[in-house]
């Protein structure tokens, strides 16, 4: 309910005691739910290794921070510069995840994800990904997911969801688009399309609805911030809930590409 009242108003900063209820009431706990789930400690715990290793939690698991109800993922995605490799390692290894399998990886739309690794734990189906990227900024690896559908992530100092009034009307903008379909990616991008549709979500090609946004930041050629009042950012900690106390003004454009494929 709030969360959809914020989606609504989004050229002004939400009210404090609105994203106070957020944080207490949905977002904390929802949180520490997955963490229960993934056995990856408390919501205290996690904090303070993201806050040290600099990672961000994105893909799916983001999404059910915002979206609770539709699915549980079946992973979690770690995502990490180099610099803060070994430190986010070491925490998960205390969680009692070993790493079973590296291969490098570069994303079809992304060169700045590099290696991935993929995390099990003795005795327990959970399986964690942790995506080492290049930089500069861990954002600018996320705007370039499949859909705007997926770009939101978890921080040592909250949630953030890039496209609010997208994602809390269960709606995504394609980003990555192969009407050939003979694109060594295609395959890749059509499995994760379906999957989110299979979970009761609306995938667009187009950004012509105004019923599924309202703000003129919200085209696929609008350049985006951080720092923009319809970027969705909710505190764990009631400490502040202006996100330019914890980044600085990251920048994106989200491009919608056409992959084309040649002999």
């Amino acid at each position: 309910m709030y969360l959809s009242l914020l989606c609504l108003a989004p050229r002004k900063p939400p009210p404090p005691n609105l994203c106070q209820a957020i944080t207490t009431d949905l977002v904390g706990g929802r949180f520490s739910v997955l963490l229960r789930r993934f056995h990856l400690g408390t919501l205290k715990t996690m904090q303070r290794a993201l806050k040290e290793s600099g990672a961000i939690i994105s893909g799916s698991a983001a999404l059910t921070i915002f979206q609770a109800g539709h699915f549980m993922p079946n992973d979690v995605d770690f995502y990490v510069l180099e610099s803060g490799h070994r430190r986010l390692s070491s925490y998960l290894r205390e969680c009692g995840y070993n790493v079973d399998e590296i291969y490098d990886m570069h994303y079809p739309f992304d060169r700045q994800m590099c290696t991935v690794e993929v995390l099990c734990r003795e005795g327990s189906p959970s399986r964690l990904n942790v995506i080492v990227c290049e930089g500069p900024h861990l954002v600018s690896t996320i705007s370039r997911f499949h859909s705007t559908l997926v770009m939101n992530y978890i921080a040592s100092y909250g949630a953030v969801c890039l496209y609010p009034l997208w994602t809390m009307n269960n709606v995504g903008l394609v980003t990555r688009v192969d009407f050939s379909g003979r694109h060594p990616a295609s395959a890749s991008v059509s499995a994760c399309i379906d999957k989110y549709r299979r979970r009761g979500f609306t995938l667009l090609y187009t950004v012509g609805d105004d019923r599924h946004g309202g703000s003129s930041t919200h085209t696929r050629e609008a350049i985006r911030s951080l720092h923009d009042y319809d970027v969705l950012f909710i505190p764990f900690d009631p400490v502040s809930y202006d996100i330019r106390d914890f980044e600085g003004p990251v920048s994106w454009k989200v491009t919608q590409v056409t992959l084309i494929f040649i002999c």
